[in-house]
């Protein structure tokens, strides 16, 4: 259900009101953007998917009946639109870090960058934003709609009824979407990924060392 604090503000957007649609949007503009850029890994994209959910949840929001909060809903248009998006998407290779590490290596215009961002007296390796990055690349990997059940699921954590009604499937498909994924995801990543493998934490992958 809608928080009651913000039920006045649903009431009035509802109404036509664009003050308080901005306010609802500005509570719950950074988990929006976390999911959609979570599920489509590209600034440039987020930013566009980011935009278009907000256009469209202006239009439906007439219709929206309060039977979750607002930003669950508003996170759910995002979604469903990532959704489409990756569907026109290729998938991205298991192996996609290494290969564009080694890529980088070889490219001495691309390796004087990140060796001049390195050597930057603010540069500062962040675990959270690297494991945050390589779930991505393991997501983009798998079957749009597997993404999608484990972002929501796993990762933004959505209920099961508010995944799958996000996503557009019942109940059951998203936990076979969600089980697939994660089978998926041990099977191809538990010789690159020392978390996934359990033999040490996300940083100590393949790639890195």
């Amino acid at each position: 259900m809608t928080p009651r604090d913000d039920a006045g503000l649903v009431d009035r957007a509802r109404a036509g009101d664009r003050a308080a649609f901005e306010t609802l949007v500005q509570r719950n503009r950074r988990p929006l953007r976390a999911i959609v850029r979570r599920l489509v890994g590209v600034a440039e994209d987020t930013d566009d998917l980011v935009q278009e959910t907000l256009l469209r949840a202006w239009q439906s929001v007439a219709g929206f009946r309060g039977d979750s909060a607002f930003g669950t809903w508003l996170c759910s248009v995002g979604a469903r639109l990532a959704l489409d998006h990756l569907r026109r998407q290729r998938r991205w290779r298991v192996d996609a870090q290494i290969v564009y590490g080694n890529r980088c290596f070889a490219d001495e215009t691309m390796k004087a960058e990140v060796v001049g961002a390195i050597g930057s007296p603010d540069f500062m390796f962040e675990a959270r934003e690297h494991i945050a990055y390589c779930l991505t690349c393991v997501g983009r990997s798998l079957p749009p709609e597997q993404h999608a059940a484990l972002t929501l699921r796993d990762m933004a954590g959505m209920s099961n009824r508010e995944a799958a009604e996000a996503v557009g499937v019942t109940q059951s498909v998203l936990r076979h979407h969600l089980a697939g994924a994660r089978q998926t995801m041990t099977a191809a990543f538990d010789g690159l990924c020392s978390l996934v493998n359990k033999q040490g934490v996300c940083y100590q992958c393949k790639g890195l060392r």
